[in-house]
């Protein structure tokens, strides 16, 4: 994907001659002195065991234009200047891939334990953790318009856990990373925003402090719902790591007109954040009172195949309850009452629910799970005569 993540960037195109990734660390000691290791594209290719996955990545902000057009109408109403503020994305900031690279697990734990204990993962956090080590930060080659690095950072609990599969990455879908995606390397953290996997991968460096990019500490934050328009001290509060649960209807397409022919096909995509699968995504064309099951895809296409329904299927539907990174594409026929009032809303393995209340937060990110498509999309169906 190349979207919102995409910044300002210098010339990176022959990079991979002269290319280093730099870690380092102050409190982590090796051979007494601090960690400064300085790694060739060439030794990361061909040093490390290789990991592929299929994951999605999502803007913070998807669906931002749904709660921009709900927060002018309720201004609108009463009376005073709407609130949300960010770029009117819609519902496709998001994309899936394959991504093949390197565990970060398994690269710290190559340098930094002994050759008879690099799979041992507890040893590796016990040893970061006894040393004042809290979280992981990730600076990318790109200059922002601060004159800073775009940065994010992991606690370790979850940047050095293996079930998490953070991956250090050199190809998507199966080719090399192109510049707009990341060359040569790039963080991917399954499950969590898109600001958070760094691109142009530069500096990995083990703190006691989390990053203070201005990305980590000046936006993309859990921004409760105010009521007065006014933009919280984001410094104050925690950084945005998993997605919520967020449903989408993309066809037909919002304002679509439609011929009334007693029913209609309708599709989109649902995702949950942390590995959790959706395991229902449910349809109501008359406002709540009727819902119809729709039919889910398998769980991480492109690289799931065969019947979903199959319990011996790792992608089934009996197999979605242990990560899932990768979004679910759905579909469901659903017949056109005489008062139509499309309704949206699904389950992931948590049995956790989207609202079906629309609240307006100032940043609205993470907006699409604080306002439903109860709302905040109109699908108008005319009959055009038999």
């Amino acid at each position: 994907m190349g979207f919102s993540d995409i910044l300002k960037y210098t010339n990176i195109t022959t990079l991979s001659l002269t290319y280093r990734l730099e870690i380092a660390s102050s409190v982590i000691k090796v051979n007494n002195q601090s960690l400064n290791l300085s790694l060739k594209l060439e030794d990361i290719l061909k040093n490390y065991p290789r990991k592929s996955l299929v994951s999605t990545i999502v803007c913070a902000g998807n669906r931002r234009s749904d709660m921009i057009k709900y927060d002018i109408k309720k201004a609108e109403l009463e009376e005073h200047s709407p609130y949300v503020k960010g770029l009117s994305w819609s519902e496709g900031a998001i994309s899936t891939a394959e991504w093949t690279g390197v565990l970060l697990v398994d690269l710290l734990a190559y340098h930094l334990l002994p050759s008879n204990q690099r799979t041992n993962y507890q040893a590796l956090y016990e040893l970061l953790k006894n040393a004042g080590v809290r979280h992981i930060r990730f600076d990318g080659l790109d200059i922002d318009p601060t004159g800073g690095a775009f940065g994010s950072s992991l606690p370790i609990d979850l940047a050095l856990d293996p079930q998490r599969e953070v991956i250090i990455a050199f190809k998507m879908n199966n080719k090399p990373l192109t510049r707009d995606h990341g060359f040569p390397l790039r963080i991917i953290i399954p499950g969590s925003i898109g600001a958070r996997q760094v691109k142009w991968l530069g500096q990995i460096t083990l703190s006691t402090d989390e990053s203070e990019s201005f990305w980590q500490q000046g936006d993309y934050k859990y921004v409760l719902p105010m009521g007065d328009g006014k933009v919280p001290d984001l410094k104050g509060l925690p950084a945005i790591l998993d997605y919520p649960v967020q449903s989408v209807i993309c066809k037909p397409s919002d304002g679509q007109t439609l011929k009334n022919t007693g029913s209609v096909i309708l599709s989109g995509y649902a995702f949950s954040g942390g590995g959790r699968g959706i395991i229902s995504v449910r349809i109501s064309s008359d406002g709540g009172r009727s819902w119809y099951q729709a039919k889910l895809s398998p769980a991480s296409p492109p690289a799931a195949e065969g019947d979903v329904t199959d319990i011996d299927n790792p992608h089934s539907l009996k197999n979605r309850s242990v990560k899932q990174w990768a979004w679910t594409i759905w579909t469901v026929e659903v017949p056109i009452p005489s008062k139509c009032l499309i309704m949206l809303t699904d389950v992931f393995v948590c049995l956790n629910f989207i609202v079906q209340r629309a609240v307006t937060v100032v940043r609205t990110v993470l907006g699409g799970n604080l306002c439903t498509q109860l709302l905040i999309t109109t699908i108008i169906f005319v009959y055009f005569g038999s």
